[in-house]
């Protein structure tokens, strides 16, 4: 700095610059936490993260499109959204779409994962030489009732799925908002009465008595639901990523959830 200015305006410049630093950190961390100023009055914001399985999923929130899943990132940031509900929907070519109701409160980030299913189920026969295994598979095994903390229990025909650690530490699908979760919820209610469920491809399969079908597995509305083979007397088993139909002695297994 020149010497010819005083130690003194040298003195104010210095105090100058570190009010504007201050000044700037205190704004940037604000910013950080949700506030933004409008209208003239300071108010708090929230943000969705929207997680997308496939890539070219088209994420919308109030009927404005936010962003697309990418082969890389599968999620879709939105900040700076007023508290209360907002309205998220997903889309993409060959699938049923998704729609859910999330509530944003200030400085929190709501999560969800959509659950997009195929518009139609591919169920072929099973192969020749694999139809001995598959029928003993049947005979023999049991469903997947339990997945990690998670557990599927039935009740008069309602499906309930219960988070049994901590609730502390339970998933988004258990939160109606980021700062309110239940410990569990129906996932499968009213209507003909659930003989049987299990966990498969992010969802709950259940059987009526009108056939197989999926449902999504989330306490916000709404749900996903779709027929996986709506016969009547038909069952399911499931081996690790294979879900298998029986109908009468038939077999056949579902390939493109």
């Amino acid at each position: 700095m020149d010497e010819s200015i005083p130690l003194r305006v040298r003195q104010r410049y210095a105090l100058l610059s570190f009010s504007i630093f201050v000044v700037v950190l205190v704004a940037a961390s604000l910013y950080a936490d949700g506030y933004r100023v409008r209208s003239g009055h300071v108010a708090t914001t929230g943000a969705i993260n929207v997680y997308a399985p496939i890539s070219g999923a088209t994420v919308t929130v109030d009927g404005k499109e936010a962003g697309k899943s990418g082969l890389l990132s599968h999620a879709v940031y939105v900040g700076d959204l007023k508290p209360g509900t907002h309205t998220v929907s997903a889309g993409a070519d060959g699938y049923l779409p998704w729609q859910k109701s999330l509530i944003v409160e200030p400085k929190f980030v709501s999560e969800t994962s959509t659950f997009l299913v195929p518009l139609h189920i591919e169920v072929v026969p099973v192969s020749a030489q694999d139809i001995v295994s598959v029928a003993a598979f049947f005979a023999t095994s049991s469903l997947p009732v339990h997945d990690g903390g998670l557990a599927l229990t039935l009740e008069h025909g309602d499906v309930i799925l219960t988070w049994v650690r901590e609730q502390s530490e339970a998933p988004q699908v258990f939160c109606i908002a980021p700062s309110s979760c239940a410990q569990s919820f129906t996932v499968k209610q009213g209507g003909l009465p659930a003989s049987a469920a299990a966990f498969f491809a992010g969802g709950v399969v259940y059987r009526t008595s009108a056939g197989v079908f999926i449902t999504e597995a989330d306490i916000k509305k709404s749900r996903v639901v779709a027929p996986l083979y709506p016969s009547s007397g038909s069952d399911f088993r499931i081996d690790h990523r294979h879900l298998y139909i029986k109908d009468a002695s038939r077999y056949y297994e579902v390939t493109n959830l």
